[in-house]
């Protein structure tokens, strides 16, 4: 397997024109993905395949192929499988991505649903103070008014009393 950046630079062209010819010849490239990140390879029948369709000839591509053949020794139905274990792996790991994003958007919605409980209970127990302090304030007026119509009686008695004796 050959890392895609050492195949654009043996056939001189860019990302994105690797990329289109990739996609127009119909090539599957591997990824797998390590602790460094993510990282695409191309084999080497399909690199010398994509140089035939550009009509430029790779000579490294035949010594990078018996280099991986030596090395390896493996028929295509095993690296198929090797191919498929890794997708496997890579797709595993997406979806272990994915869950953690999910809990991480759960845990940060939750907080924020605290955060806005514990608000809404602050304003709650402020609200309830103000109640019971107008309620006080009632009272009071209340017990004032009900004094003051006690000393109007009163008065009011006392002044009978006065006109009475005066008359008398």
């Amino acid at each position: 397997m050959i890392p895609k950046s050492e195949a654009e630079r043996a056939l001189g062209v860019s990302s994105t024109t690797f990329y289109s010819y990739v996609k127009k010849l119909k090539i599957q490239l591997l990824t797998k993905v390590d602790s460094k990140g993510k990282s695409s390879y191309i084999n080497p029948q399909d690199l010398e395949k994509m140089a035939q369709a550009m009509g430029k000839v790779i000579e490294s591509t035949n010594s990078q192929s018996k280099q991986g053949s030596d090395e390896h020794q493996s028929n295509p139905q095993e690296e198929f499988k090797e191919n498929e274990i890794v997708k496997e792996n890579f797709n595993l790991q997406l979806k272990v991505k994915e869950q953690e994003e999910v809990i991480k958007s759960s845990n940060e919605l939750l907080s924020l649903y605290k955060e806005q409980n514990n608000h809404l209970q602050t304003q709650q127990q402020q609200a309830q103070s103000q109640v019971n302090h107008l309620y006080l304030q009632i009272i009071q007026t209340t017990n004032k008014a009900t004094a003051y119509g006690i000393s109007a009686i009163a008065l009011l008695v006392i002044l009978i009393l006065v006109v009475t004796l005066a008359v008398l």
